[in-house]
């Protein structure tokens, strides 16, 4: 295996042991041939520390070499550029994506806008004149700053220029390569070099990441680039209950897949669905179902909640800190503490104090002078604001952003008395007036919630109810997460939101990629070992929805009321 280059497909289907067999390969090859080195990728950080953890406890492994493929460029990157390098933070580069589009005349969703760019830097899309304005207007927004395509791209410009700065590995396996895009293939292959053997362990039912610019048919082709490519299939899926996976199988055929996972558990319960009135008493019933489930014996942390997007989880936190249920968001923090100027001008207006300080001066003075305050006001024991309106003294340009804040704040302050939802409405045009970058969409459903609440001291209430269940440990968190994120992750227990035509499968515009939908569906499926449960809302804000035709697809039964059985 060593002496000649080749290359393998692993096609691992979902609980199959993919990421255990990718670190025992990495371990077999070393043992036999301890003068390799190898090289293991992995798309995710998390997914790194976790096989870092396994290799290590084996001796002698420093031949193995773990790592993101984003980190690898800038480790790449970190010696040629003769420079710090600068990583644009996800907060700026969502606010950058924003006023580009705005200043292309593109009438998008940020997430869009951003796909697009993403898309056009890796040449998955013709660069046509519209194209061309906005990723001009983005660069210049950016400036120096890197995005994580600028390292890929800066990265395979580099190994195609210096030969010597590859590393020649004797041997790359490659972890999700579904989730591989046109550029980052090239890099594996400058990598490697021509006496590499490459493998690549993939799942083409799980391939979701198109918007960033994924082709999993790239991978399908690799046996033109490397001429000894063999396939293997893991197919036993040792997560799931049998029940689970016939729903699971049965969904994906319809993909037209070809490999269907083969159960070694028992039969267990059949996966549900269940119609409820709207997304309020869908989050109800959610919350009673982890409720239910933690009574009979089940750990929070072995139960998950999954959306198909997350401006859906508003009614589910909302729920859950009225019925003081810790939890915990995979990659994401709680609509009642996100980033942004929105809620601390509603609350600083409402209630002075420190604490909303400074998010606010970080937007209307920026980051580097709110923090450089934020540190003298701690030193001197001024508030931040206080800090701000004397350091404005001697610095015009801070004292006319606090004035400016000043007088937000002022005009926020004369609702105070009034509604949370009229308090929020005043603080939502201020933020629309001076162009603040927030996710419209997070913000409406925090409006949504806002509408039920009689005072803003309902809002402080939860705020303070969410700060105590956040000191709960991890094991007695319920899960949150998207679809999306919850890849490669799995529960006793899954309960899908949001099991609608529009929401999963998800519309933009007149638009509905039903394949990669339907994908998206068999992850959710089969993340759950035990137990899953979808809901269907008959009204989701205010509007109609049918059930999602992925239920039918599944062959899921309906159920009026559940008991659980575990």
């Amino acid at each position: 295996m060593a002496g000649e280059t080749s290359s393998a497909l692993v096609v691992a289907g979902p609980g199959s042991g993919k990421t255990r067999t990718l670190g025992a390969k990495a371990l077999h090859i070393l043992r036999h041939h301890p003068d390799r080195k190898i090289l293991c990728i992995t798309h995710t950080r998390k997914a790194a520390d976790e096989m870092r953890a396994r290799i290590r406890k084996h001796l002698n492994t420093h031949a193995i070499e773990i790592s993101t493929i984003h980190s690898l460029c800038y480790k790449i990157l970190r010696k040629s550029l003769g420079k710090p390098i600068r990583i644009v933070s996800d907060y700026d580069h969502a606010a950058i994506v924003r006023i580009a589009a705005e200043r292309a005349c593109l009438e998008m969703e940020q997430r869009q806008a951003a796909a697009l760019i993403s898309q056009a830097k890796l040449g998955l899309v013709g660069k046509q004149d519209e194209i061309k304005k906005l990723l001009k207007e983005y660069d210049r927004l950016k400036g120096d700053r890197l995005d994580y395509d600028d390292l890929l791209l800066l990265a395979l410009k580099k190994l195609r220029r210096d030969k010597e700065e590859r590393k020649a590995w004797s041997h790359i396996l490659v972890d999700e390569a579904q989730d591989l895009d046109p550029i980052q293939i090239k890099l594996i292959r400058h990598l490697g070099g021509k006496r590499s053997n490459i493998t690549f362990f993939l799942d083409y039912n799980q391939a979701i990441f198109s918007f960033k610019g994924a082709v999993p048919d790239e991978i399908a082709r690799i046996a033109n680039i490397y001429p000894n490519t063999r396939k293997f299939y893991l197919l036993r899926n040792h997560r799931s209950t049998g029940k689970i996976l016939n729903s699971a199988n049965r969904l994906i055929r319809i993909n037209g897949s070809e490999n269907p996972s083969i159960p070694m558990r028992g039969e267990g319960v059949d996966p549900v669905w269940v119609k409820v009135a709207d997304e309020n008493a869908e989050a109800e019933l959610a919350a009673e179902i982890a409720g239910e489930l933690i009574r009979e014996g089940l750990k929070p942390r072995e139960i998950i909640m999954l959306y198909r997007t997350n401006h859906y989880r508003a009614e589910i936190e909302n729920e859950l800190i009225e019925r003081e249920v810790p939890y915990s968001i995979l990659k994401n923090t709680s609509i009642f503490k996100k980033e942004g100027p929105f809620l601390p001008l509603c609350l600083k207006a409402w209630r002075p104090k420190d604490e909303w300080e400074q998010p606010l001066l970080v937007h209307y003075i920026g980051r580097k002078n709110a923090a450089e305050i934020g540190s003298l006001a701690r030193e001197l024991g001024l508030s931040p604001l206080e800090c701000a309106i004397q350091e404005g003294i001697r610095r015009s340009e801070i004292d006319k952003a606090v004035d400016l804040l000043l007088r937000d704040l002022r005009e926020v302050q004369v609702h105070r008395d009034k509604t949370p939802l009229e308090v929020a409405e005043a603080a939502w045009e201020i933020v629309e007036r001076r162009g603040f970058f927030v996710d419209v969409k997070e913000i409406r459903g925090l409006l949504r919630i806002l509408g039920r609440f009689q005072s803003l001291g309902e809002l402080i209430s939860r705020i303070e109810t969410l700060d105590m269940l956040s000191q709960a440990p991890r094991e007695k968190k319920v899960h949150l997460s998207t679809i999306h994120r919850a890849k490669g992750l799995e529960h006793r227990a899954v309960i899908l939101l949001g099991c609608v035509e529009g929401k999963l499968p998800l519309q933009v515009g007149e638009e509905m990629n039903i394949p990669e939908e339907r994908r998206l569906a068999y992850v959710a499926l089969t993340r759950a070992r035990d137990l899953f449960i979808a809901i269907a809302p008959q009204t989701v804000y205010g509007k109609e929805a049918a059930p999602s035709r992925f239920l039918k697809e599944m062959g899921l039964k309906q159920a009026n009321w559940l008991k659980s059985a575990t």
